[in-house]
């Protein structure tokens, strides 16, 4: 049988391969924190032109090019290597990696780039891929400031056109029984409004939420917390103490940020549905506000 590679420019690229990484049943959990971001990014850095991920509680699943099996196969050694030095990974027990499975053609490519996308939904941890954040449907959809795969790159390797992609992308995605079987709606973005139709806890749940943070890192120095400041303010909350207050910074703080900061667009798309905060507003306790 023929090799499948993706074509651009006349010229062959590699094939692509479906990898997946398993623990053993055990109390820690891939999508527990700190160990999450790590586990992310240690995958990202060793397949960075991947097409389709998601991190599991048990497992990772990854959509990426290579040469051949043995080459991503040794990819996988060694990401897993490397998350068993640190710290928080040192107790994972990972079972031994399988030879990566290629993918046979272009529709089979787009298959199994949609089974991950379902995979939360299909265990049952949410109802709609959107949600889940470990998962790189959502920077297909534009919800992250700092996306894994971008949409310009999913639609090229499919052969679609850029334009509108995003939304087709997810109405094919999420058409599942284990979903909605028409599909649901692509999300859209909340609108800057001089009254506060928004609850603080909400907005500082959407800035965390567009940089696959925790809400507790809005109360640090960083992307979540300018985030939060800017899209607070542009959102029609002007008592700045009480948005500094929210983000552990000071008025000055949040005047400067609230004034001239530009909030991202992943962080409006994220304010504007509740699917892309939904983990974050059930999982996690947003920081205490006290107006006091």
């Amino acid at each position: 049988m023929a090799r499948f590679v993706i074509k651009r420019g006349g010229e062959d690229r590699m094939p692509y391969f479906h990898i997946v990484a398993r623990t053993y049943r055990q109390d820690i959990l891939l999508t527990s924190e700190p160990l999450s971001p790590k586990v992310w990014s240690a995958f990202r850095r060793a397949f960075p032109d991947a097409l389709a991920a998601v991190v599991m509680p048990d497992h990772v699943h990854v959509i990426t090019p290579a040469r051949d099996a043995e080459s991503a196969l040794r990819r996988l050694r060694a990401v897993l290597s490397g998350i068993r030095r640190t710290s928080e990974g040192s107790g994972i027990r990972w079972q031994p990696p399988e030879r990566p499975a290629e993918t046979p053609d272009a529709r089979h490519l787009r298959r199994q780039i949609r089974y991950v996308s379902l995979n939360p939904c299909r265990s049952g941890f949410v109802h709609d891929p959107l949600e889940w954040v470990w998962s790189t449907h959502r920077d297909i959809a534009g919800a992250t400031v700092d996306p894994w795969v971008t949409e310009p790159r999913l639609a090229a390797a499919l052969g679609d056109r850029a334009e509108g992609f995003a939304s087709k992308w997810h109405s094919y995605v999420s058409g599942d029984p284990s979903v909605h079987v028409s599909g649901t709606r692509f999300p859209r973005p909340a609108r800057p409004n001089r009254l506060a139709l928004h609850p603080l806890g909400l907005i500082v749940a959407a800035a965390a939420a567009a940089h696959r943070a925790p809400l507790e890192r809005v109360l640090r120095r960083g992307p979540a917390r300018s985030a939060f400041l800017a899209l607070a303010h542009a959102s029609g909350w002007h008592d700045l103490t009480l948005i500094g207050l929210s983000a552990d910074a000071s008025r000055w703080t949040a005047r400067r940020r609230g004034r001239f900061g530009a909030a991202p667009k992943a962080a409006w798309l994220c304010l504007g549905d509740p699917r892309l905060v939904s983990l974050h507003m059930t999982e996690m306790h947003a920081p205490r506000i006290d107006a006091e």
